[in-house]
């Protein structure tokens, strides 16, 4: 319809850059920044696509985002765009690629394999000897057969072969999505990656969701249940997905156009923006220097907050994100205190009871990068989950394997030292890591070239941070008041299954709340009423054979048991067994204690 022109306007996500040819766009409006050049370009080049048309968009922006969308959109103007990243040496794909050219051939040579990898220009320097410990890790897993001949191999595929490669056609992970269910409402709250679940999805561990903390009380097939808990300060952090990375000569470029706007520049007429915007800009500047110095390119501020060490540097999500990883690291070291960190393009911000003389010392004296962080990374979540995807993708488990059914730190302590360890730390340093410009900013700090301005309090920019990243910090908590009321709406709501378990023949599922103060069989007059699931349909059957005194089986015994302890509770307790047995995992047992 769109294409057609029956529709005038399309919402649509970052899908929309893949490459779609609708045809008959007239205009793209991104709204906030899209964090790269190359994404915006994408993006507006799905106007006027057509030859002898222009292409056209506008961002519409807001807050301090209006300095990276000017940015971007000076650079898109002036035909600017990143630099490309290679995966050299990927040993996932070469595994794969090696077990594909062995269902071609079911014998092959490995130098003759070595040869033709080599010519592919993302190996053009793979080594031999890396070559040959991609191979005989396929041989350990199974994947292959090699038989010695000379200084070269036979190469031959086995029977799993086959069900690797063609489960593994793609490199994309496949992730799952859990479901968090709040034991008050008994209604979803949001959503956990599995690779949090995977690290921290253990019952009695909290974590942040929805601006407050949560206590995990179970987890099972793709649900979460947890309680709301007071105790925000040891929550984990929120779970951050995967945002596009903001580079580093972009966030060097906000940097040098605060100070344009803070010394109001006639170079300001050069970028590409509405007086709206330059307005916006100057009141950003005005309201952050009104109480802290302002951060750019070549002055840093570190300012202290409660327990906050927040680091203003204009240098991208990558470059800070390896800095910041490198001063938690440091921190935990030196003082044995624990660390937690957000970043974004603009801020590191460290949580923690270390002083902040501490934290500058520690940038002034930095050193060792690599090394450092590779000790961090190995205990790291991103580290573990990364390292998942890997063995997946080589063969080391099976595409479809939950991480809860497997032992993760067995199996990477198990293959330390191998191509898929190698391969999970490449992949880290790659995509979430900068270590070539993290170490020449550091070094400009230690030169001086960078100069640390060091103010308590928190500054304008600061609280936008926090507010972005750590927004937990900056909400209420809900009341107790609420909290109860919330339950108990949920409680009475709920429907139950009542069930006779004198006669059977009374059997109706209604709502707590309208249940009698002391229910008892319309049919037979007992009040041997069991309170039960409502999805429990063999329950009637259970009781009858149990009345006619027919044999039970072992589990059908079991749940007559309970079903009868169940009947015990509600002739004791009347209703409030029945609403204290509607709370979820709660049985008879639990609910006579409470």
């Amino acid at each position: 319809k769109f294409k057609a022109q029956e529709l005038k306007s399309l919402i649509a996500t970052s899908s929309l850059e893949l490459g779609i040819d609708i045809g008959s766009i007239d205009l793209v409006v991104q709204y906030l920044s899209p964090r790269q050049v190359s994404r915006l370009i994408q993006r507006v080049g799905r106007s006027g696509h057509g030859v002898g048309r222009t292409s056209k968009g506008i961002i519409i922006s807001g807050d301090e985002d209006v300095f990276e969308s000017t940015v971007i959109a000076d650079l898109a103007t002036n035909k600017k765009l990143e630099q490309v990243k290679v995966h050299d040496l990927a040993y996932d794909v070469l595994a794969n690629q090696i077990i594909g050219m062995c269902m071609d051939e079911y014998e092959n040579d490995s130098e003759n394999i070595y040869t033709v990898i080599k010519r592919s220009y993302p190996y053009r320097n793979l080594k031999k000897k890396d070559f040959l410990d991609v191979l005989k890790m396929l041989e350990s897993i199974n994947l292959l057969w090699l038989d010695k001949k000379g200084d070269a191999f036979v190469v031959k595929r086995r029977k799993k072969s086959f069900e690797y490669y063609f489960t593994n056609l793609s490199t994309i992970p496949d992730t799952r999505q859990y479901r968090i269910i709040s034991i008050i409402e008994n209604e979803p709250i949001g959503s956990l990656d599995e690779a949090f679940v995977a690290e921290h999805g253990s019952p009695g561990n909290r974590f942040v969701c929805a601006g407050r903390a949560w206590k995990i009380i179970q987890v099972y097939e793709n649900k979460i249940i947890v309680e709301p808990v007071d105790d925000i300060e040891s929550a984990i952090p929120a779970w951050e997905g995967e945002l596009i990375p903001v580079p580093f000569d972009v966030a060097q470029q906000v940097g040098q156009l605060r100070k344009l706007v803070e010394k109001d520049s006639p170079r300001l007429k050069d970028y590409n923006m509405d007086s709206a915007t330059h307005k916006e800009m100057k009141n950003i500047v005005e309201k952050h220097k009104s109480t802290h110095a302002l951060p750019d390119d070549k002055n840093f501020l570190v300012e202290g907050y409660k327990d906050f060490a927040i680091i203003h540097s204009c240098c991208g999500s990558l470059v800070n994100n390896t800095i910041g990883k490198y001063l938690a690291a440091m921190l935990t070291a030196e003082t044995g205190v624990s660390v937690n960190i957000k970043t974004d393009p603009y801020r590191i911000m460290l949580q923690t009871t270390a002083k902040i003389d501490i934290v500058i010392k520690i940038l002034k004296d930095a050193d060792n990068l690599e090394p450092v962080l590779r000790a961090s990374l190995e205990r790291s979540t991103t580290f573990k989950w990364r390292f998942l995807h890997v063995a997946r993708r080589i063969g080391i488990v099976t595409r479809n394997v939950q991480f809860d059914r497997i032992n993760l730190n067995k199996i990477i302590s198990t293959y330390a030292g191998t191509p898929a360890y190698e391969e999970t730390m490449k992949e880290i340093f790659l995509e979430k890591m900068d270590i070539e410009n993290a170490e020449k900013i550091l070094k400009a700090i230690k030169d001086g070239d960078i100069k640390l301005h060091m103010q308590e309090g928190l500054s304008y920019l600061g609280e936008l941070g926090l507010v972005h990243q750590f927004s937990e910090v900056m909400k209420p908590r809900m009341p107790e008041k609420e909290i109860y009321n919330a339950f108990k709406r949920r409680l009475l709501m709920t429907r139950v299954r009542l069930l006779c378990t004198n006669c059977a023949e009374y059997n109706l599922v209604m709502k707590v709340k309208n249940v009698d103060e002391q229910p008892e069989c319309p049919k037979c007059g007992s009040r041997l009423i069991a309170s039960i699931r409502r999805g429990q349909l063999n329950a009637q059957d259970i009781v009858r054979k149990k009345i006619k005194k027919k044999q039970l089986t072992k589990e059908e015994l079991n749940e007559f048991n309970t079903i009868r302890r169940s009947s015990d509770m509600v002739i004791v307790y009347g209703r409030k067994a029945v609403e204290v047995m509607a709370g979820h995992g709660i049985g008879p047992q639990t609910a006579a204690r409470i």
